[in-house]
């Protein structure tokens, strides 16, 4: 395994610093655009699975762009579950009633698409150099 070697001079350690910083920032940054990717990905798959027939549902499909704090960032695709309709009507659809059988999409999509995600995330990480 090799090993990386830094030296400085006293003299520049702030110019050192301000450029951890600013691959720090870089970094995230790059780490934003996978997430934002995989995510599309995702959101993707769900569109293509989820049942149409009045449209409701496939409109309300979403992804939120990458955020986080610190360490740990995310980025979502979901159903928009801003009003009680959309939540009730996603959850019936996904996992049936006693008089509807389940028309998953949301499930089949990460699972049967977990490699695609994966891979949009990591084309996007050696697109930026990060990878």
């Amino acid at each position: 395994m090799t090993g990386m070697r830094m030296t400085f001079k006293p003299g520049n350690i702030g110019e050192l610093l301000e450029k951890v910083q600013a691959a720090s920032a870089s970094l995230e940054e790059s780490v934003d655009r996978a997430l934002d990717a995989g995510a599309k990905t995702a959101l993707e798959g769900m569109q293509k699975r989820v049942p149409v027939r009045t449209g409701f549902l496939a409109n309300h499909l979403r992804r939120k762009p990458a955020t986080g704090d610190g360490n740990y960032r995310y980025s979502v695709a979901e159903v928009d579950f801003s009003d009680r309709d959309s939540i009730l009507y996603a959850v019936y659809v996904e996992f049936g009633t006693a008089l509807r059988p389940a028309q998953p999409f949301m499930r089949p999509a990460f699972d049967e698409d977990a490699a695609a995600i994966r891979r949009a995330m990591r084309d996007s990480l050696k697109k930026d150099g990060t990878l």
